[in-house]
């Protein structure tokens, strides 16, 4: 400081030979007050720098002996009395007790796992928290991945800052179908959310989507349940699929079927029949998933109309097609436009006609307002089975080579009604958040109408 002040002086001389000498013993002053205060602020942030990484250096402490702690607990009530499980079994058949995989460990560098022998994901993995007592993996993390050069992509080193864990978010939204983005954006979403809470909550949420779990080796194409085939495809499979016919020489109508859908079949032979003639018709909610699961037929995704819009609004901005809503109580087809023009600036939406005018003499009117907007896809939201009926019956007359029947969509899209948030459609409780902002309207659907889909599964199985 004194080097800085003989400096300043130096510099003050040569500038101005006329200033007073009391105004430049002030301006000394001044100048010496001020480096003070400098000198003042770059301890105190030195300080809080120290304070901080003090702080982080507690949470990351705190969490490795929490899990330390649930590992050794999980090790000696899992991984245990399954080995002894596996070692009775390969005294008994000679059997190998375990299996060799490698895997992508912390860096990127591969690591060998040893899984127990068993074709079950659950049973194979309970051998993995032998290795988080030994810090080779976490028992929260981004999903462990099988050791594959070629798989990596630019920009996910920061997947492999930490190591994989054995919980992952990867294996909720998967297990659930809603694992709608690829894998690296999960576990980016993972990484920047990352704290003791929330890889808590992971756990737990793993735990429950174990019950609607399935391996998807060998998936059909296509799954039949109650005489009705609907198709079984990723999000981006079913976005392409539409995509595709708007820019094809034939016209399509899509729809989706939960289980409320399935349930109207047993009492309206009319919406059976037309689910029993349309070829595209995907599968909604988690209550397909684990039907799929009775029957043993895996479903990919859940590729529901909700999850789907985002997607179908990026696609068709890419190709340049325009949508026509079409639908809900007056205002709210022009306030889903309104809402989506914000989010998606260049999206085309060549109009919008609300769903309260009279079928039997306006649909005409209607449907020549939908043709003059020269609009590619039709999204109708009468809700089920109107709006397939109206698709159905005036099918050759709407332009539209897309036409697709989404229920409710428009109030969720227009700021009607909320939406669950993440964590529970995460775990398959979106239908218990529905329930609990509308429990008049939905009790008979899911309170009544899950059970008895289910139970009408198992007795189809059979």
């Amino acid at each position: 400081m004194r080097r800085m002040l003989s400096k300043y002086m130096k510099n003050s001389k040569k500038s101005d030979q006329s200033v007073v000498g009391g105004d430049r013993i002030t301006e000394i002053r001044n100048f010496e007050s001020r480096l003070l205060e400098s000198k003042v602020r770059m301890k105190d942030t030195q300080k809080r720098k120290k304070q901080f990484a003090d702080q982080q250096d507690a949470i990351r402490m705190t969490n490795a002996v929490c899990e330390l702690f649930i590992a050794s607990f999980l090790f000696i009530i899992v991984t245990i009395p399954v080995f002894l499980c596996f070692l009775i079994r390969k005294i008994v058949i000679f059997e190998p007790i375990f299996k060799t995989v490698t895997v992508l460990g912390i860096h990127g560098k591969p690591m060998d796992l040893r899984l127990f022998n068993s074709d079950s994901s659950a049973f194979a993995g309970s051998s993995l928290f032998w290795y988080v007592l030994r810090r080779k993996l976490g028992l929260s993390g981004p999903g462990i991945r099988i050791f594959n050069p070629d798989s990596r992509e630019y920009g996910d080193s920061f997947i492999f800052n930490i190591p994989p864990g054995i919980f992952s978010l990867w294996f909720v939204q998967k297990s659930s179908g809603i694992a709608h983005l690829d894998r690296n954006q999960v576990d980016r979403e993972y990484y920047m959310r990352r704290n003791a809470f929330s890889d808590i909550a992971l756990i737990l949420k793993t735990v429950i989507a174990y019950f609607f779990h399935s391996e998807a080796n060998g998936s059909s194409s296509r799954i039949r349940l109650f005489e009705v085939d609907f198709l079984n495809l990723t999000m981006d499979e079913a976005v392409k699929r539409i995509i595709d016919t708007t820019q094809s020489d034939e016209k399509r109508r899509f729809f989706f079927v939960n289980p409320d859908c399935f349930n109207q079949t047993f009492d309206d032979p009319e919406y059976l029949d037309i689910l029993k003639k349309t070829l595209d018709i995907f599968p909604d909610g988690i209550g397909v998933k684990i039907a799929c699961k009775m029957l043993r037929t895996p479903m990919l995704e859940n590729v529901n109309g909700t999850d789907m819009l985002p997607f179908l609004c990026e696609a068709a901005m890419k190709k340049k097609l325009s949508i026509f809503l079409l639908g809900g109580r007056p205002g709210i087809a022009e306030r889903t436009k309104n809402n989506l023009l914000v989010r998606y600036v260049k999206l085309k939406i060549a109009g919008t006609w609300h769903g309260y005018f009279d079928h039997e003499t306006d649909s005409e009117m209607v449907i020549n307002a939908i043709n003059n907007s020269g609009a590619d896809i039709l999204l109708v939201a009468f809700g089920v089975p109107l709006q397939e009926k109206w698709i159905y019956e005036h099918f050759r007359e709407i332009n539209c080579k897309a036409q697709i029947g989404v229920g409710g969509l428009f109030d969720f899209y227009s700021g009607n009604i909320k939406r669950a948030p993440k964590w529970m459609r995460e775990i398959g409780l979106e239908w218990l958040f529905r329930l609990l902002m509308e429990p008049r309207r939905m009790f008979k659907r899911y309170v009544i109408g899950n059970p008895v889909f289910l139970w009408r599964v198992m007795r189809w199985r059979k």
